[in-house]
């Protein structure tokens, strides 16, 4: 699952419980949604890319942000 969050402009930093809570909805609407934690990757927009011939949402992600171990929302 993807999760996008739109800043005001480049030089804005996202604030930790903003990048949490995207997080967690990502989790949840991930196959790790039954898992007691989900591992969660952040990027930036820019850093996510369709990668043709592959199934419908799969990406390839050029540059990590960082990764984020969260409880999925609906445990």
């Amino acid at each position: 699952a993807h999760v996008v969050i739109k800043l005001p402009h480049a030089a804005y930093i996202i604030q930790e419980n903003d990048l949490e809570m995207a997080a967690r909805l990502a989790a949840e609407k991930s196959w790790q949604r039954h898992n007691s934690s989900a591992k969660v990757i952040c990027a930036l927009a820019k850093d996510v890319h369709p990668i043709k011939g592959a199934p419908h949402g799969t990406v390839r992600v050029d540059k990590l942000f960082r990764t984020i171990s969260v409880k999925p929302q609906s445990n």
